[in-house]
């Protein structure tokens, strides 16, 4: 079965499927503003399956029987269905397309505002010292982008004037000016956005990514918006908690390495 873009009947169909999914990469796509964003479907109107992108990410919704194509011509390494409950249908169907999937662990948490103690996260947006924390600016923005393990802090927008916009992101510089650590904007979506976070392997374990996401959970709050968070690892869950997020459960991704050779899975 073909893949289409969507009409606006088609869009709408597809925004009832999604309907009461968690992800807020899928609110992103569905805006359709940022770099990378589509929403396809086995129909331009009336689809049965439909396919949501944002970053490296795909999440599918629908039927399964009708989403051969949308999975098979899915560009990006990670695959997902919309809804944990339906990872006993989408699975083989992800399989039967790419069997050469690896299947990875990922972490929910609660996107409820009265979690956060607004004190302690002040206590803990300072970083050790020896170290700096600065807000992302447009040169801390282009040197984010030459490094491979910074890259993710802003590569899913066209340019910084576009980040000043919607996105937020703190970065943690050693004494010499080298950006070590960071929490920053993955993606961002009516409401909120989705953090990445992330440390130069030099210098972890050193409390640098906790006092960075400190930093942006409370600039997000002050501006209204919710710090989406999502957890690739235990490591990760264990800082969220820490920050104060409520876990809601762990879910499965589907990685295609041919698509990622890095085997990067979103470091938030």
């Amino acid at each position: 079965m073909p893949v289409y873009p969507l009409s606006p009947a088609g869009l709408q169909k597809a925004a009832a499927l999604f309907s009461g999914a968690h992800e807020t990469l899928i609110a992103t796509a569905l805006a359709g503003k940022m770099r990378g964003t589509s929403v396809y479907g086995s129909h331009p109107d009336d689809p049965a399956a439909v396919r949501a992108v944002a970053g490296d990410f795909s999440f599918f919704a629908g039927d399964p029987a009708a989403a051969g194509e949308l999975i098979s011509s899915c560009t990006v390494p990670l695959l997902a269905p919309a809804f944990p409950d339906g990872e006993g249908l989408w699975a083989p169907a992800f399989q039967a397309q790419f069997p050469e999937l690896l299947t990875y662990n990922r972490y929910a948490f609660s996107r409820d505002p009265s979690c956060f103690d607004r004190e302690a996260l002040r206590r803990m947006a300072v970083p050790p010292e020896g170290f700096a924390l600065r807000p992302m600016d447009a040169g801390l923005f282009r040197r984010c982008l030459a490094e491979p393990w910074s890259r993710d802090f802003a590569v899913n927008f066209t340019d910084f004037a576009e980040f000043a916009r919607h996105g937020l992101g703190f970065l943690i510089l050693a004494a010499d000016g080298q950006i070590v650590s960071g929490a920053s904007t993955y993606t961002w979506y009516p409401g909120g956005i989705e953090i990445e976070v992330d440390t130069h392997p030099d210098f972890r374990r050193k409390g640098l990514a906790r006092a960075a996401s400190a930093a942006l959970i409370l600039a997000a709050l002050e501006k209204g918006l919710f710090p989406s968070w999502d957890a690739a690892n235990l490591l990760s869950v264990r800082l969220a908690e820490s920050l104060g997020y409520r876990q809601m459960g762990e879910y499965h991704v589907w990685c295609n390495e041919r698509r990622d050779p890095e085997g990067r899975t979103h470091s938030a």
